[in-house]
This record gives structure tokens, C-alpha cells and sequence, in this order.
């Protein structure tokens, strides 16, 4: 897959956890669209970029950061509340 069709399903898996929550508890529709199926390929994918960063180093964690912040803003999220200081 491409980087723009990861961005793309990235910005999808985040819409529906915004949904979540944004929703009232576990009785949400977004949380029942959320099947174990999905939350697996969620879990797994979180898993295989923390590999990627620790065989790559800081070049890897540059690339998953730009993704992220990508998918953040695409869904109107400002990026500047979320930084650390170093």
C-alpha cells in the first residue's frame, strides 16, 4: 500500500475512534462498528511502527511522526497541543 492509501485508512480508523469518543460510553454506535476484528489490525499495526522505529532509529520515527501529524490535521486536530517539549 502507498503512503496516501495509509493516510487515507489511518484517517478513517481515527474518524471512527473520534466518534467513540465523542459518544456515551460502550453502548455507542461508533463503538459497535469498531469490531474485534478491526481493533486487532489497530493493535497490530501500532505494533509492526514501534518495530519499524527500532530497526530504523530517528529516520523511522521522522516518517511515522509526518503520518501522524497528516492524519491529525486531516481531521482538524491541531498538532501544536500535542507536542512535547524535548
Amino acid at each position: 500500500m502507498n503512503e496516501k492509501g495509509m493516510i487515507q485508512r489511518n484517517v478513517e480508523e481515527f474518524s471512527r475512534l473520534q466518534r467513540y469518543m465523542l459518544a456515551d460510553g460502550k453502548d455507542a454506535k461508533a463503538y459497535q462498528e469498531m469490531n474485534e476484528q478491526e481493533m486487532k489490525r489497530v493493535a497490530i499495526e501500532k505494533y509492526v511502527n514501534i518495530q519499524r522505529i527500532k530497526k530504523h532509529g530517528q529516520e523511522e520515527i521522522d516518517y511515522q511522526e509526518r503520518i501522524a501529524k497528516t492524519e491529525l490535521q486531516l481531521l482538524g486536530i491541531n498538532t501544536e497541543d500535542l507536542e512535547m517539549d524535548k
